[in-house]
This record gives C-alpha cells, structure tokens and sequence, in this order.
C-alpha cells in the first residue's frame, strides 16, 4: 500500500478511467454515468485536498460567526452557547487543531444553536433568530457552492467568487 495520499487518488483515478471505463458494456448507460460521476468526484477531491484544512477552519469560522449572531439575538437566554462557542474560538487558535475536530467543533456549535432555536416559544424572538441565522449561513453556502463548482452542478459558476477569495 501506498502511504501518500496524492499518488493513490492518481492510481485509482487512472485505474477507472484507463482499465475499468473501457470495460464497461456502452449499452450500461447507467453503469457509466455512475462511474464518470465517481471519476469527477475523485478528481474534484485531489484537486481539493491541499485546501481541505482551510476549507474546514473557515466552515468553523462561519458556524462561530452564526452561533455569535444567535447569542447576540437571544441576549441573556444564550447560555447553552457559551461553551460551544469558546471552544470553537479556541481551536481556531490552536494551529495544530485537526481538521476531524475542528468539524466536529462546527457540528457540536451548530447544533447548539439548532437547540436554542428549538426552545423558543416567542413568534417575534424566533423570527428575529431565524433571520440572524439565514444572514449568518450566506457566507457558508456560498463557500460550500465554491468547493463543489468541479462536479459541474452550479448554473454559473462564473458568478461566483474564487474558492481562494473565500478562503482568505
């Protein structure tokens, strides 16, 4: 086996697509679509792995600034946030963070919120939620849009902004 990572996305991706596309019957319309789409996959995920520890700092740098935004709306209701949301900010510090938990970080933070939100009973207090949350989540989506444009599924993906621009 072979320990780098680069180099085994390049043996299997050369494998599908010199050994094993070629094999398929050209009949098995389904058969290879699903394997052009696996192709693209992997290409898409070689491609992005050196960036794959920025894209992830920055996805916990998004779910912080949304947390904060809930905290800020609920006021003094936001205690359940205030452990999730210093942990995140410490990790962001710590450099030597991994990206396994610094995703998990953004799922734990995320689903504090998800929480908070749940127990509100107030139609205006939740509104008000609701709105910090769909302005907070903007920056995220359009960076998870960016990361995908390689699978070929965005509109115009010229009207987006560089996944280095998002990144920074």
């Amino acid at each position: 086996m072979i320990p780098d990572s680069d180099l085994q996305l390049r043996v299997v991706i050369k494998a599908l697509s010199e050994v094993i596309a070629p094999a398929i019957d050209a009949t098995d319309h389904v058969a290879l679509e699903q394997l052009q789409l696996s192709i693209v996959t992997l290409r898409m995920l070689h491609n992005r792995l050196p960036l794959e520890r920025r894209r992830v700092r920055k996805e916990l740098t998004h779910a912080l600034e949304l947390a904060t935004a809930t905290a800020h709306a609920l006021g003094e209701r936001s205690t359940r946030l205030r452990a999730p949301l210093e942990t995140a900010r410490t990790a962001l510090q710590d450099v030597d963070c991994d990206t396994a938990n610094l995703d998990a970080l953004r799922c734990a933070l995320l689903s504090a919120v998800s929480a908070c939100v749940d127990e509100l009973e107030e139609p205006a207090l939740r509104r008000r939620i609701a709105q910090a949350v769909v302005a907070a989540s903007e920056p995220a989506i359009e960076l998870a849009r960016a990361w995908c444009v390689p699978s070929g599924f965005e509109a115009d993906p010229a009207r987006l902004r560089s996944l280095d621009q998002l990144l920074e």
